[in-house]
């Protein structure tokens, strides 16, 4: 084999190698997860940037959402109703069915950006921080020293 030849042989292996660990990187976003309010809780309770109030509200809320995650669409689940009390005043809350189309900006075994492209809105860019393939964190844009961790229910989607 000529060296030319070994050159465009080693260059081949290299992007299909490099393709094929990046694809496998954003596939550990794909299944069904679950918002966990007992490890976004115990991140939150130590944050000093969150107020008293802001954390009555997320002892309520976390844990309720469920998201299926498939190539190109989030899918929220709708959640049961639950009244929410902070400050003495009660409303009523819950999270609707919403389908989201997204795009994948980049891929590492630790995090995954993704950019959602809402129809009635402007796209936003969330980063997703995996601990482990059946568990990943991320920070509201309301509430940014806050964390909703999120487990695996299911790899199918």
């Amino acid at each position: 084999m000529n060296k030319r030849n070994l050159i465009k042989l080693l260059s081949t292996t290299i992007v299909c190698c490099f393709s094929i660990n990046s694809f496998s990187f954003c596939d550990q976003l794909y299944g069904k997860w679950q918002s966990s309010k007992e490890l976004s809780m115990a991140y939150n309770y130590k944050s000093k940037s969150l107020t008293n109030q802001q954390i009555q509200l997320l002892e309520q809320i976390l844990g309720h959402l469920t998201v299926v995650i498939s190539p190109k669409v989030s899918h929220q689940l709708a959640s049961e109703n639950i009244t929410v009390k902070v400050d003495d005043k009660e409303t009523n809350f819950n999270f609707d069915e919403q389908f989201y189309n997204y795009d994948i900006v980049s891929c590492t075994p630790k995090k995954v950006k993704i950019k959602y492209l809402p129809i009635d809105s402007k796209p936003t860019v969330r980063q997703l921080n995996f601990v482990n393939k059946n568990t990943y964190w991320f920070s509201s844009p309301f509430l940014p020293n806050s964390r909703e961790y999120f487990i695996r229910l299911d790899d199918k989607y």
